[in-house]
């Protein structure tokens, strides 16, 4: 709100932060399933970051910007192919602003740090960490990763070709014919060559998002499918 965003723009005014560090997405429950709670904890997480975006743009000593820290629990499986508490998706709408920030604003020197799901019980140690990565961390993005029997471990985003991970861990990359697949952009053509290769590959629900309006050949394409017993449903944004 303009409220808060007029506060940070005067915080800049006045003081030569070395960070804005938003954890407001740590007080969000992170298994609300009514509908109208998860609603209006999306609007406080973008809006929060919005405002901090807004009062960075606005500010005058543009050579010295102070980072912008997105503090998150629980955004994403930090070690594919592993069971872990299953990712917030409220919590990784973060991580994609985060992302974008940093291709779009690179000036604003923006950070996700992600604290592990399964230290809900350890406030110390959540604050232990995020201090350390404050401090001395450079990374941009970072995800924290706990079990029952070990303190967290740190995790650092890097590209690895996925070939070479599975040849090494052993691992065979599988779905299951109950889960839901998700595909944003899915009219374009990589979407519809990907989606043909996990219905290969045993999908049968998919939730699928993109701008355009369905033509009479893809409503066809789509009704087709679902006389094959592929669930699908087709939402525009």
């Amino acid at each position: 709100n303009h409220a808060l965003k007029n506060k940070l723009a005067d915080l800049l005014a006045k003081h030569p932060l070395a960070a804005i560090v938003n954890c407001w997405a740590l007080d969000i429950n992170p298994v609300l399933v009514d509908t109208s709670a998860i609603a209006r904890a999306r609007t406080i997480l973008n809006g929060s970051v919005l405002c901090a975006v807004q009062a960075l743009a606005d500010h005058n000593h543009r050579d010295s910007y102070p980072g912008l820290v997105l503090v998150t629990r629980g955004a994403q499986c930090a070690i594919p192919g592993q069971h872990q508490t299953p990712a917030s998706v409220l919590q990784a709408n973060l991580l994609g602003m985060g992302k974008s920030l940093r291709r779009e604003h690179p000036e604003f020197n923006c950070r996700n740090i992600d604290l592990s799901p399964r230290t809900l019980l350890q406030p110390a140690s959540d604050a232990d960490q995020l201090l350390l990565e404050l401090l001395n961390g450079s990374e941009s993005e970072v995800a924290y990763l706990a079990n029952h029997t070990q303190d967290a471990r740190r995790y650092v985003a890097r590209l690895l070709p996925a070939a070479s991970h599975f040849k090494s861990t052993g691992e065979t990359l599988t779905f299951s014919a109950r889960e839901t697949c998700l595909i944003t952009g899915a009219l374009g053509n990589i979407a519809v060559q990907l989606r043909t290769w996990l219905i290969a590959k045993g999908v049968r629900h998919f939730v699928l998002v993109g701008q355009r309006e369905l033509t009479e050949q893809q409503i066809n394409e789509f009704n087709q499918l679902r006389e094959q017993d592929i669930a699908l449903e087709y939402i525009q944004s």
